[in-house]
């Protein structure tokens, strides 16, 4: 049975999976952070939390940024199940 430190270090996978993707997605459409966070509604300071994997994007934000990035919501966990 998985612990809750198998189950954390799970999500912190998922989390810096979506993380490099977003950051793929922008650099591939070249945008820069300043670009693609006023297109969120974020701070540029804020936007580096989310792409760095320091913070978690909220969904809604992450819907914001399939739209804005052209790609599905799903394109972002790709490989991650």
């Amino acid at each position: 049975m998985p612990t809750v430190t198998d189950k954390r270090r799970e999500e912190s996978w998922i989390e810096s999976t979506v993380a490099r993707r977003l950051r793929l997605r922008r650099e591939e459409m070249r945008l820069t952070e300043e670009q693609l966070a006023d297109l969120l509604s974020v701070t540029p300071a804020q936007y580096r939390r989310y792409e760095s994997g320091q913070s978690r994007i909220p969904l809604g934000r992450l819907c914001r940024a399939s739209r804005s990035l052209h790609v599905r919501l799903d394109w972002f966990f790709e490989g991650v199940w």
